[in-house]
């Protein structure tokens, strides 16, 4: 019910290290472009995965014609494997010219193209012809517009420019930049940065990567080959082996400027997407990964770390293939992985530990690997091998960097949430505030929600808040709607939690709700109030906000007396939804209100004196909010003093979270409980949606919000 509211050593010839994938970088614009025509297949030129600078091309992979087309080309068939066919000229719709091809991988392929629109060059991305590259391109571009739309000075991520679907292939367009960081230090003979330069490289991608985060995104492939440079310039400077005689120096290329931009979304998640699988490319990637206890933003944290460190030296820190050797170069550099960590592996990676520590030098495969990990220097000897004592604050970053990516935590379990759905197969309408509500929307909102627990994979049950068919649901229809939003409930793959709230009521009485919601009974009184232990260290208590009602029960059943007697006593006004003349919290005394009965207050405080005992954190649910900070007066249950001082009474409860208000609120009380009214999905407009899930971790609860329901973290 909506009412008014009142108030995150250096390794010799590293350069030869094979990789995941080659990336070169788009190049700068050409002073003078020529329209050459040429026929590619698609196959000819080095394995590129993103976009790249032009890299040596063979001659007998181009044949160089003279011919300026504007015309469209002819349609030419893919070849095999789906790649598009094209000449240099052609035209790539009126728009787009093509002028050069600067890479290929097994998405397709990357050409430089004149924007006759815009007057400028851009880098057109070419999808391959297959199917699940197309629907994998049409995900990366949903990721682009995300970030273009919240990134308006476009100073952090690479533009998306247009996108469009030709002759079977999709085409992104982007803005064109300079070449990658690997690329810059390839042909820079892996020299390594000047020391200021890598700390604003350094910050610049901590901005983008806190920004990433923000929006509950994930890159999950950072490294240098996905970090362009703005612009190509750059000046060369001298350096000096032993003396400064002439025959002595060679010289250093240094980027004009430390701008940069981060590419590559492909592989780009959302948070509470599925995250068990393997990320990352392999010297970038953070022990989290490697032993398989999933992972989370810190995993990009740690590849900015191993990203610095490259930028500093020349050269990559963790020059291996292998699992164990890995983890053995992180513990040699960095110190021993938590004990945390260890204790949790998956299954595939215990092998890699023994009595509870990293099983080496033990484990070794061989000599090399021996000293492959013994040559490995701690990381800030590291780092001052190749910078001057000025770098101490450089060390301090990096070092934050790898302790944040290594310690990171999984929750105990997590839980879906979503509240008033309130559907109802009637027109949209307005609450007696003016609020927009999209009835017939809102199932829609409830079947979003559900995919997107399913897809999470791993939340352990979802709590309805109450409210799932609106009162104004004609009478006829009560029955049928109720059982079609269970319905769409019961497609969640897990357990449902409901409770019950005014607008339930309204349409069917407690003894058909019950069983419909699959609500458990105590004492066959038809009472809504329950508890579980979702995890050893916690329990959910869901309240019954409507134990003492003027609705849901039988006009004669002394606790709907009760509930007429309190209104009596506390609303003057004939009409007892209205709380017109009632001063501050006394507005709560209304009928869409309830309270909490005797009996259940009784339980209620032997409930938590059991999880005292037991070491338990409770989170109570109720659809009625239970604090005046997070809610409207006049949406508050009627004794919400009394059950907060039972809930006060023990120092096991954390978080209240409930309905009811609609708008939403959030708010910590005097004795440190959080209190965090939901967003109604009932005002969802068409397109929007408002539900989340629950991360529960042993210092702090999480609420992951998706459109309305806003994202709030609850210290413990």
């Amino acid at each position: 019910m909506e009412m008014e509211r009142v108030h995150e050593f250096p390794h010799t010839h590293m350069d030869r290290r094979p990789r995941k994938r080659a990336r070169l970088g788009w190049d700068v614009l050409p002073t003078a472009p020529k329209a050459q025509v040429g026929m590619f297949c698609g196959q000819e030129i080095g394995n590129l995965s993103s976009f790249g600078a032009p890299s040596e091309i063979s001659s007998s992979s181009l044949s160089v014609k003279t011919v300026a087309r504007n015309d469209s080309p002819p349609w030419r068939e893919d070849d095999k494997d789906g790649h598009y066919m094209f000449e240099l000229g052609d035209d790539l719709t009126p728009r787009y010219k093509i002028y050069s091809k600067m890479g290929e991988g097994t998405f397709g392929q990357v050409l430089e193209c004149w924007d006759r629109e815009r007057k400028e060059m851009v880098a057109v991305k070419i999808v391959r012809g297959v199917k699940k590259y197309r629907e994998a391109a049409m995900i990366e571009i949903e990721m682009l517009q995300q970030l273009g739309k919240h990134d308006k000075g476009g100073n952090r991520c690479v533009q998306i420019r247009n996108w469009f679907d030709y002759r079977n292939h999709i085409c992104i367009v982007f803005e064109k930049l300079g070449s990658s960081l690997y690329d810059f230090l390839r042909k820079n003979n892996y020299r390594s940065f000047p020391i200021d330069l890598v700390r604003e490289i350094g910050w610049q991608l901590l901005e983008c990567v806190a920004f990433m985060h923000d929006l509950r995104m994930i890159h999950t492939d950072l490294k240098p080959e996905n970090i362009l440079l703005v612009s190509s310039d750059y000046v060369k400077i001298p350096e000096y082996k032993g003396s400064r005689l002439q025959r002595d120096v060679s010289y250093k290329r240094v980027p004009k400027s430390s701008a940069i931009k981060v590419i590559d979304f492909g592989s780009t998640t959302y948070e509470r997407q599925e995250q068990s699988y393997i990320v990352s490319t392999r010297h970038y990637r953070a022990p989290e990964v490697i032993l398989g206890l999933g992972w989370s933003y810190p995993c990009d944290v740690w590849s900015i770390g191993c990203i610095i460190v490259e930028l500093c030296t020349g050269e990559a820190l963790f020059q291996t293939h292998e699992n164990l050797e890995h983890l053995a170069m992180m513990e040699r550099v960095l110190g021993p992985l938590p004990q945390q960590m260890l204790k949790k592996v998956d299954r595939h990676a215990e092998k890699y530990v023994r009595r509870g520590r990293l099983d080496w030098p033990d484990g070794a495969t061989s000599r090399d690997s021996l000293k492959a990990v013994l040559k490995l220097p701690r990381l800030q000897n590291l780092i001052m091998q190749h910078v001057d004592h000025s770098a101490g604050d450089l060390i301090n970053m990096v070092q934050d960097k790898f302790t944040m990516g290594s310690v990171t935590t999984q929750p105990l379990f997590s839980f879906g949430v979503i509240a008033d759905v309130q559907y109802a197969d009637i027109p949209d309408g307005r609450s007696f505030l003016g609020t927009p509500r999209y009835y017939r929307n809102s199932i829609l909102v409830l079947q979003k929600a559900v995919q997107a627990w399913n897809q999470h994979g791993h939340l352990k049950f979802v709590i309805n808040m109450g409210d799932i068919v609106d009162g104004f649901c004609p009478k006829d229809q009560s029955l049928s709607a109720t059982k079609k939003l269970v319905n769409e409930f019961q497609k969640f793959q897990g357990p449902v939690y409901h409770m019950i709230g005014n607008h339930c009521l309204y349409n069917l009485p407690r003894r058909e709700l019950l069983p419909l919601l699959n609500i458990p009974s105590r004492d066959d009184d038809n009472n809504a109030y329950y508890e579980f232990s979702p995890a050893p260290e916690y329990r959910v208590v869901v309240l019954d906000g409507y134990d003492i009602s003027a609705v849901g029960w039988p006009e004669d059943h002394p606790k709907t007396m009760a509930a007429l007697k309190i209104l009596e006593e506390k609303n003057p006004n004939s009409e007892k939804n209205s709380p017109e003349g009632l001063v501050g919290v006394e507005r709560r005394f209304v009928k869409y209100n309830g309270g909490v009965g005797e009996k259940q207050l009784e339980w209620l405080d032997g409930v938590l004196k059991d999880a005292t005992e037991l070491n338990q954190r409770v989170i109570v649910c109720g659809h009625v909010p239970m604090s005046p900070g997070c809610a409207s007066s006049a949406a508050l249950l009627w004794n919400f003093d009394e059950v907060m001082s039972v809930i006060h009474k023990y120092d096991v409860v954390k978080v209240c979270l409930s309905g009811h208000d609609h708008k939403g609120g959030y708010f910590v009380d005097s004795r440190g409980v959080h209190h965090r009214s939901l967003e109604a999905a009932l005002e969802c407009p068409p397109g929007t949606y408002s539900f989340g899930y629950v991360d529960v971790y042993e210092n702090k609860l999480s609420l992951v919000g998706t459109g309305r329901m806003l994202s709030t973290d609850f210290e413990i």
